[in-house]
């Protein structure tokens, strides 16, 4: 999986944490079954790569840009997922050995997120800023809490409404509305899981990972809304499907941002 981070202001901040190509020496592969105590209870890790998201989150983010006319900053894992999963805990997301190159390069890319988070809250004190965690998923369908299947395009993930707090702040129902990101993207045809808040609040699939968890609304507390986005594979590896699903993306998150920043 290659992940990657979107950022606004005033366009989003887009991250792609899975993504990476890069490889480090074969000592560091992360092995599945080798966790220290504190991370025993973690989902297990898993090494396959987000086919094709990192030129999604590009696409995303070249459109979102040229609708805004501003600049969009992202950033993008470097390094393949076998070896670093930028999305998780570092005692969970390398290998526990004493080469500390996968280490560094875990912080350094989380550095580099916080960087870019607070030169945006510099620049818009009074204002939100939004951040999109890219990402791919295996599943085609997901189960409602009644057991039945339903297909999907696309999950949306706020830890259980957590990392959107500053924007429910602002209006509590905004997310879940006419204008908010779900409805929008459904109103284009896409197939969003969850597809309303009654939904949400009962189905936690792929509901927030470490990035979102850690930078959402309730921890950094400075007005960022993070939100988690899982593509399926079959958009992610036909160029034309991702191209327009991009186009379809890039148009929802600035209708959807546009009025808060």
């Amino acid at each position: 999986m290659a992940q990657a981070v979107i950022l606004i202001f005033p366009c989003p901040f887009c991250l792609c944490p899975h993504g990476g190509e890069d490889t480090l020496d074969d000592s560091l592969i992360r092995h599945k079954e080798n966790y220290p105590s504190s991370c025993l209870r973690c989902e297990k890790f898993e090494p396959d790569t987000d086919l094709r998201t990192r030129e999604l989150t590009n696409s995303i983010a070249d459109k979102v840009n040229n609708l805004s006319e501003g600049i969009v900053r992202r950033k993008i894992a470097r390094i393949d997922r076998l070896y670093i999963d930028y999305n998780r805990d570092v005692e969970c997301a390398i290998e526990p050995l004493n080469n500390k190159t996968a280490e560094n390069e875990y912080h350094n890319y989380h550095k580099e997120i916080l960087k870019e988070i607070r030169e945006m809250h510099a620049q818009n004190d009074n204002g939100l800023q939004f951040l999109f965690d890219i990402h791919g998923t295996g599943l085609k369908k997901v189960k409602d809490s009644n057991e039945q299947l339903h297909p999907i395009d696309i999950i949306i993930g706020t830890d259980q409404g957590r990392s959107i707090h500053a924007l429910t702040e602002v209006n509590p129902h905004v997310f879940w509305g006419a204008s908010g990101l779900v409805q929008l993207l459904k109103d284009k045809d896409i197939r969003v899981w969850p597809p309303d808040q009654n939904q949400e609040a009962t189905s936690h699939i792929l509901d927030g990972g470490y990035t979102i968890k850690t930078y959402g609304s309730t921890q950094f507390n400075e007005g960022l809304v993070a939100i988690q986005c899982e593509v399926i594979l079959a958009i992610r590896e036909d160029d034309q499907k991702r191209e327009q699903f991009a186009g379809v993306m890039a148009e929802c998150i600035w209708n959807f941002v546009k009025p808060f920043i």
